[in-house]
C-alpha cells in the first residue's frame, strides 16, 4: 500500500498531479481498490482520507488488526533510483 502525501496532490504542486491524469489514472482513482491491485499489485491513497469520523487513513494504517503499531516509511520518489 501507497500514501500520497497531500500536498502531492494540491494545486500548488499540480505538475504530478497532471502527469499522472494524464499517463496513470488509475493511481487516482482511490475508490476502486481491485482495479489498483490488478495494475500495480497493491493501492494507493492519499494519506489524509477519512477512514471513518475520526481517523485519517495515515492513523488507520500505523496498526494492525490486533492494534499493535507498524512502521510506514516515506520515499522521495524525485531522488530516489534503483
Amino acid at each position: 500500500m501507497i500514501m500520497l502525501h497531500p500536498l502531492f496532490y494540491s494545486p500548488l504542486h499540480s505538475y504530478p498531479l497532471n502527469y499522472l491524469r494524464k499517463n496513470a489514472p488509475l493511481i487516482l482513482n482511490f475508490y476502486n481498490s481491485e482495479v489498483q491491485k490488478a495494475k500495480y499489485k497493491g493501492e494507493i491513497y492519499p494519506s489524509d482520507q477519512p477512514v471513518d469520523e475520526s481517523t485519517m487513513s495515515i492513523e488507520f494504517f500505523q496498526r494492525d488488526r490486533e492494534q499493535n503499531r507498524k512502521g510506514i516509511i516515506g520515499i522521495n520518489l524525485r531522488e530516489w533510483s534503483p
